[in-house]
Parts: structure tokens; sequence; C-alpha cells
């Protein structure tokens, strides 16, 4: 039923919890299901309120931008650990932009099956039943959307 499972990872303990349910859900497919982890890296959110905004950042700190990759890069290699350990197909994913919006895009041009998400990250959201990005793919997903907490 799903083939294609797609985790939204942020190093926080729910995206850890959710990557478990990850295990869980491939190993029940047969054959098991491939699992794509991606980890995005939002815009600055002071970028807008510098003159010069992003191009100015991205002159005087050379390597921000470079930082935040391979902590990203780090977040995805160390989410796949326990998939890798249990011999599912594993992909890691590295994005820009919005979460949600680049969460759903990709899930959509990658015709997943399932996401597989914590219902709030590392930002400490404090909605009501669930953070902002869980929500938003919640609602607009093409697809089934497993939230745990």
């Amino acid at each position: 039923m799903f083939n294609r499972i797609l985790v939204p990872v942020d190093g926080s303990d729910e995206a850890a919890r959710a990557v478990a349910v990850a295990v869980l859900e491939a190993q029940h497919q047969r054959p098991p299901a491939e699992v794509t982890l991606v980890n995005v890296i939002p815009p600055i959110p002071m970028a807008k309120a510098i003159p010069g905004g992003l191009d100015y950042l991205r002159r005087c700190l050379p390597d921000l931008e470079e930082d935040r990759r391979n902590e990203a890069r780090g977040i995805v290699a160390e989410a796949s650990r326990p998939l890798q350990e249990q011999g599912i197909l594993v992909h890691t994913v590295v994005l820009e932009g919005h979460p949600a919006e680049a969460i759903l895009n990709y899930a959509r041009e990658q015709s997943q099956d399932l996401i597989v998400m914590g219902s709030r990250g590392l930002t400490g959201t404090s909605e009501f039943l669930l953070g902002s990005v869980s929500n938003a793919v919640v609602h607009h997903a093409g697809c089934a959307v497993l939230i745990v907490r």
C-alpha cells in the first residue's frame, strides 16, 4: 500500500519518533517500502529586515549557508541510521525554503504515498494540537499523512 514514505526530520525527539514509526511501516510493506528523509533549511528570518537582505548576509557571513547545509546533512545522516540498520532503502534530501511548502512540493513531485512526521519540531510552536508545519502538511498533502506524537 505504501511504497514510498517521506519523513521530514529536524533533529527533534518527535522527528526521531516519526523515523521509528516509518521503520515499522516500511517493514510492514511487501516488498519493504523505501523511505526518504528530508530536512528543510528555512529562509533566514532577519534577511528581510536588514538593508541589502540576503545578499548582504551572504557577503558578510560567507560560510553561513554552507554551515546550514552541513547541519542539515548531519541531521538526515543521523536520522538514517535506524533505517540502514534494518536494511531499509533510505534516501536523504536537503531542501531549502519554507518547510511546509517544501515538504508538500517534494511529496507531490516525487509521488510519495505517505508522509510520517512529528506533531511539532524544534521551533517550539505552541499551536493548539499541531505545529504550523505539520498542520499545513495535514491540510494540504495529496497523500496519506501520519502524525506521530
